[in-house]
């Protein structure tokens, strides 16, 4: 059973990264674009750009779950994971130089531009 110090750390784990959130939003509002936001201001080269939006098809929770499919479909499973890879090397060579010298930020920009 949760005791008080339990109760305690867990709200400390969860108001941190919500008061550093609301520390740098009131900091920075002035900054506040979507350019800004979304592509750190477009300082960042291609890679870190593309690692950041492959890495959002990735969550905690199916990281967490990759053991448990492991032992429920077998080794098997180690082919989804390489085809996510391979999705993954796909859209780095085709979708992300398409997309950063345009300097859009989502598909349908740039199919609103077409």
């Amino acid at each position: 059973m949760l005791g008080a110090a339990d109760y305690a750390v867990a709200l400390v784990i969860l108001l941190l990264p919500v008061c550093v959130g609301i520390w740098y939003a009131v900091k920075d509002k002035h900054k506040a674009t979507r350019t800004e936001y979304l592509l750190g201001g477009r300082q960042m080269s291609v890679i870190p750009v593309g690692m950041s939006i492959f890495i959002t098809f990735q969550s905690a929770i199916s990281q967490i779950g990759y053991p448990a499919e492991i032992f429920y479909y077998g080794v098997i499973y180690i082919l989804q994971s390489l085809g996510v890879a391979a999705s993954y090397l796909i859209g780095y060579f085709t979708i992300v130089p398409l997309m950063h010298p345009l300097q859009i930020t989502s598909l349908y920009e740039y199919l609103k531009l077409r």
